[in-house]
This record gives structure tokens, C-alpha cells and sequence, in this order.
């Protein structure tokens, strides 16, 4: 993927997955930690986590088309570098006990499932922006 459209795609997804890592938070701490309290320090670190998960879209960067088997390949480089990345910080800024086998277990249940959001959103929009396209060929050639 050519840098200046992954660049954009990581734009788009770096909304998405503030949001989602801020539900997953949530979620966690509602489970877990029902006492919790967030402060500008973890606003500030989930803020962060986005961006450096958003980072990690960077293994997709190629100079060439990549084909289905090298997508694949990066897809399953990509997916475990982001939940190490996001449960490091996590671990490291306490926000989950890393002893704890159900709260990691929940936590790496959140983090795919904020991935699978991500990918959903980011394949709508791809969607929408192939119909666009493919409606201005149609009237420009007038074929239908």
C-alpha cells in the first residue's frame, strides 16, 4: 500500500480506535474495577495507545500492490504486535493485572474485537468510496 493511502486509512482508523479503546476501558473497568476513576493521565495514555496501535499500521506499507498471500501474512503479523503493543501499556500504566488470567483473557477479547471494528469501518468506507467511483464511470460512459 502506497504511503500516502496508508497514511490516510491510519487517519481514519486512529478515531476508531480511541473510541474503541476507550469503550474496551470502560467495559474493563466495569467488570473488573467498578470503583475506578479515569484521570487526564489516562485520557492522555488512551490517546496515546490509538496512536501507537495506529502505528502499527505501518507493517502494511509497501511500495508495490501487496498480493492476497502477503496481505494475509501482514494481517497475522499485524494483529499480535497490536495486542502486545496495547497490553504492554496496559500492564506497565496498571490498568490491567497481567496475573490475572480472565481480566488479560477479557482484555485481549476487547482489543479484537475493537480490531475487528476498525477493519469494519475501514472496508465501509473503502465500500462507499467504490460505489462512488463506480457511479461516476457509469455517467461519465453512460453504461449501466
Amino acid at each position: 500500500m502506497p504511503v500516502r493511502d496508508l497514511l490516510k486509512v491510519m487517519f481514519q482508523s486512529f478515531f476508531v480506535i480511541v473510541t474503541g479503546v476507550t469503550l474496551a476501558m470502560y467495559l474493563s473497568c466495569l467488570i473488573f474495577y467498578p470503583e475506578a476513576v479515569f484521570s487526564p493521565v489516562d485520557i492522555g495514555g488512551i490517546l496515546l495507545v490509538g496512536l501507537l496501535s495506529d502505528a502499527t499500521f505501518l507493517v502494511f506499507c509497501s511500495r508495490k500492490e501487496l498480493g492476497k498471500k502477503k496481505m494475509l501474512l501482514r494481517f497475522c503479523i499485524h494483529i499480535p504486535l497490536v495486542v502486545a503493543v496495547v497490553l504492554w501499556f496496559a500492564w506497565r500504566w496498571n490498568w490491567i493485572n497481567i496475573y490475572r488470567a480472565a481480566e488479560v483473557a477479557v482484555y485481549i477479547l476487547l482489543i479484537l474485537g475493537v480490531y475487528a471494528i476498525t477493519l469494519a469501518v475501514s472496508f465501509y468506507q473503502d465500500k462507499k468510496t467504490a460505489d462512488r467511483m463506480n457511479d461516476s464511470l457509469k455517467e461519465r460512459y453512460h453504461t449501466e
